[in-house]
C-alpha cells in the first residue's frame, strides 16, 4: 500500500502554503479564534481574500460556492491553515453548521441568499435566523426549557 500523496495533491498543498505566505495579514500573531473587535476586521478581510480562491468553504460542493475538494485536499487545506495559524474566526459557524445545514435542508431561495453570502464573505447569517426556518415553527423565537426529575431515579451503570 502506498501512503504517499499524489503529485496533484502535493501541488495543491504547495499552492495553499504559498498563497498563505503571500496573503496572511501583516504582523499576524496567530490568534485564530479570539472574538474581540480588533480581530473581527482581520477575520473579515482575510475571509474576503479566501473568497477570491473559493476557500471560505472549499469542501462544499461546487454548486453551492465551494470547490468540492476531496477528503485528502480538505485535510491538506486545513492542515496548512493550521500550520500558518491563519485567522479562521470569520464564519466557522456559518461554514460548519449553518451553511452545511442549509445545503441539506434549505430551500433553493434560502440557499441562494445565505450560502452565497457565506462563501463570498459578504456577511455571516446567524444560524438561528428565522429565514433559515421553515414549516410550522418558522415564526418561533428563542425558547427555553427546564428538565426536572420526577419519580424514582433511573437505572445506573455504577457498580460496587
Amino acid at each position: 500500500m502506498d501512503f504517499h500523496f499524489s503529485p496533484e495533491e502535493e501541488s495543491f498543498r504547495q499552492s495553499v502554503r504559498y498563497w498563505l505566505k503571500d496573503n496572511l495579514p501583516e504582523d499576524w500573531e496567530g490568534d485564530r479564534f479570539s472574538r474581540n473587535a480588533e480581530n473581527r476586521s482581520i477575520y473579515k478581510d482575510f475571509a474576503k481574500r479566501l473568497a477570491t480562491k473559493k476557500w471560505v468553504a472549499p469542501h462544499w460542493p461546487v454548486e453551492y460556492g465551494g470547490l468540492g475538494l476531496s477528503v485528502i485536499q480538505q485535510l491538506m487545506f486545513n492542515e496548512e491553515m493550521s500550520y500558518a495559524n491563519a485567522p479562521i474566526g470569520y464564519s466557522s459557524i456559518g461554514v460548519g453548521w449553518a451553511g452545511s445545514t442549509g445545503i441539506v435542508y434549505g430551500t433553493e431561495e434560502q440557499q441562494k441568499k445565505h450560502l452565497d453570502a457565506i462563501t463570498t464573505a459578504n456577511r455571516t447569517p446567524a444560524p438561528t435566523s428565522p429565514t433559515w426556518r421553515r414549516g410550522p415553527y418558522a415564526t418561533a423565537t428563542i425558547t427555553s426549557s427546564t428538565a426536572r426529575r420526577s419519580g424514582p431515579p433511573g437505572p445506573t451503570t455504577r457498580t460496587g
